[in-house]
């Protein structure tokens, strides 16, 4: 009978104290549903003191605390511009849900629906969505880990004015359904880009297996005006884009077509290739393996560039060429070129865009074993190009023509409102006869044995010579028409036809030497 009321007392404490138990869980739910309207605003005040920046909640407001994964639901969500801007907003978000990973504190899901970014990064490298300014951030370790998302058809708008990139389109990102247990993340994206219209998309590793001591790993596919650009690379630490290895590969029309997918501002070309490394490490940017080709030529190298925040980017580049053919740049190689009319100045009168070479500090260092420039093929020609704010140099200058040599330096300045240029080439050794013969055959036509030509040319001999020329003028015409200067030119010995000596000494015997064809 004992054994059986203690085992009664027992149960009865047993059943009493899960009631209890459960009389606490629910006053203790309630409070925390009590509690989570009442956390409404000091959350969203947390976030803007965090993030420098208004947050707006104008619909639902749910917070569910009480689990390993807390989640956050909020409805007609605006976020505002960080403090740098005059005003705007950063995103517009219908429906945000925030799942969270306790004790690490990952985003374990993120949902935004009806969403619309409107992204936007000034001249000093300041974007409004970072939380902190690139020059003070250094590398860091990245934004929080998020472990899955989904984000259908956002509504984009993005002014890159660092990097020349305008966008208005789509995008969406989500882990593929039905792929695995771990799907991968796929971004895709279409709409227009610098004004053509562009779709890019990117895959990358699963976001369930990201952490933070393992490289994430991506390819991406862009395809605008005729060109396409693709790619795989790798993040060293996750979500942190200031470090990044990548391969790229480039093809298409015309390589001016790239500036409609990446901002940068190439020359006109014919069909071409292009691919290179690229590898970033905070404001440093490394372009190597660089190789480029377009008709005849091409051109290989490297490209460093060292972002300043307030000042133009310090680039430096050692470029090589085989064979360079300025038949294969501008606007007629890429078939842009207008027809030719009547009348038509030799020289363009197109005014100088200047704007860039003013904010530029750029130095370059080319090489090519030939250049072809029309009839003119030269050899072994060697340049250091120097841009320094408007201020252009090109010197030393250097090249090999038959057994001749020229040398020299170009100097132009676009820091006033009229550029002035200034020219000194000398030249040694350059043999007119030869010189004469490559100017009457075509350009495509091969070597071929002249011994037996029966027309020498009219001068022939070693050639010295020199040129110094300076003038003022928006356009390559322009510069030309008002050049003024000096050129003197030294034969020491060699040979003149005839009729040219004759008319030289106004012998009408030359006429008649001319009209037989002697």
């Amino acid at each position: 009978m004992e054994a059986s009321w203690d085992a009664r007392r027992w149960l009865k404490l047993t059943l009493r104290t899960l009631a209890l138990l459960v009389a606490l869980l629910a006053v203790l739910a309630a409070a925390v549903l009590i509690l989570s309207s009442h956390l409404r605003g000091p959350v969203i005040r947390y976030v803007e003191t965090h993030s420098g920046r208004q947050v707006r909640v104008d619909g639902k407001f749910d917070m569910y605390l009480f689990s390993v994964h807390p989640r956050i639901v909020a409805e007609q969500v605006t976020i505002g511009n960080p403090p740098w801007t005059s005003s705007g907003t950063t995103a517009e978000i219908g429906h945000l849900a925030l799942t969270f990973d306790l004790p690490r504190l990952a985003i374990r899901r993120l949902e935004m629906q009806q969403a619309t970014l409107y992204l936007l990064r000034d001249e000093n490298l300041r974007a409004n969505w970072q939380l902190h300014d690139p020059g003070i951030s250094g590398l860091g370790t990245g934004p929080p880990l998020i472990r899955s998302l989904s984000m259908p058809n956002a509504r984009v708008h993005l002014d890159d004015r660092r990097r020349h990139l305008e966008f208005d389109g789509t995008v969406s990102a989500q882990d593929l359904p039905g792929q695995s247990l771990r799907p991968p993340l796929r971004i895709q994206g279409a709409g227009e880009l610098n004004g053509r219209e562009a779709n890019f998309t990117v895959n990358s590793d699963p976001l369930a297996t990201v952490a933070r001591d393992q490289p994430y790993r991506f390819e991406f596919t862009e395809d605008s005006s005729g060109s396409r650009l693709t790619g795989q690379g790798v993040l060293p630490h996750p979500f942190n884009f200031q470090m990044l290895d990548a391969t790229f590969e480039a093809a298409g029309e015309d390589m001016k077509d790239l500036y409609f997918l990446t901002g940068l501002k190439l020359p006109d070309t014919g069909t071409y290739h292009l691919s290179g490394k690229v590898a970033r490490q905070g404001l440093r940017m490394q372009f190597t393996d660089l190789d480029a080709t377009s008709g005849h030529s091409d051109m290989r190298g490297t490209v460093s560039i060292d972002v300043k925040l307030s000042l133009p980017s310090h680039v430096e580049a050692d470029l090589r060429s085989q064979l360079l053919r300025v038949s294969d740049l501008g606007r007629r190689a890429a078939g842009r070129a207008p027809k030719p009319v009547a009348g038509q100045r030799l020289l363009p009168d197109t005014p100088f865009r200047l704007t860039g070479a003013r904010r530029s500090d750029t130095v370059v260092n080319f090489h090519a074993q030939a250049l072809e420039a029309g009839p003119v093929a030269l050899n072994t020609v060697a340049a250091k190009v120097t841009l320094d704010h408007g201020s252009i140099v090109v010197a030393p200058l250097s090249a090999a023509l038959r057994e001749g040599k020229i040398t020299g330096e170009l100097r132009f300045d676009a820091t006033r409102d009229v550029p002035a240029a200034e020219v000194d080439v000398k030249a040694s050794n350059l043999r007119l006869g030869q010189l004469a013969r490559e100017h009457a055959k075509s350009p495509d036509e091969p070597d071929k044995d002249t011994g037996g030509d029966t027309h020498p040319p009219p001068v022939d001999g070693p050639l010295n010579a020199r040129v110094t020329l300076k003038g003022r003028g928006n356009s390559v015409h322009e510069l030309a028409s008002k050049a003024n200067g000096r050129v003197t030119s030294v034969l020491p010995h060699g040979a003149v036809r005839s009729s040219l000596a004759e008319l030289a000494c106004f012998d009408l015997r030359a006429l008649g030497l001319m009209a037989t064809g002697n």
